[in-house]
């Protein structure tokens, strides 16, 4: 006889209830490996874009595809919600109104807790590799630059490169 048995997720692990009692408390988040039995979490993506279409289209298709995402819509707000967040990957539009991408792509790097999370930069201009890279800091360029309008196989392909493919939790 089995006792009924359920798994809630919560933003930093696992909790197994048994019975209406806690039996198991796991933190997946950097772990690498989940205990016997037990899934990991999808991995989290922070999305910074002051164009809500753009936005809404990335959480979509990384939702999709088995990622947790949280949005912010300009850099004021972005870095806040990423310290807070803790993301494995951060999509970063260059123009944004009060605080420009470039700024808090700075900043981020700057952060202890976030220097070491992959950037994507995404831009509408077409030399934007060339016409952006002597803005960012020499030895610390973005991990990757799409072009917008975004190729959407392109740049799972390019996440999948970074952080790996979404847990099985998310799928």
């Amino acid at each position: 006889w089995r006792t009924p048995s359920r798994t809630l997720t919560r933003p930093y692990g696992r909790l197994r209830i048994e019975s209406e009692r806690v039996s198991q408390v796991t933190d997946f988040r950097h772990s690498g490996s989940a205990s016997y039995g037990e899934e990991t979490m999808a991995k989290r993506i922070m999305i910074i874009d002051d164009e809500k279409d753009v936005r809404l289209y990335l959480k979509t298709l990384f939702e999709k595809n088995g990622y947790e995402t949280e949005m912010a819509q300009d850099g004021d707000e972005g870095y806040p919600r990423t310290a807070a967040y803790k993301p494995d990957l951060i999509t970063l539009d260059i123009l944004m109104p009060k605080q420009s991408g470039i700024r808090l792509y700075t900043k981020l790097k700057e952060d202890e807790a976030l220097k070491e999370v992959p950037v994507v930069v995404l831009t509408g201009l077409t030399q934007y590799q060339q016409f952006y890279q002597q803005d960012f800091p020499e030895d610390e360029l973005p991990d990757a630059f799409v072009e917008k309008p975004i190729q959407q196989d392109a740049l799972l392909r390019i996440v999948q490169g970074l952080i790996g493919e979404a847990d099985a939790a998310g799928d």
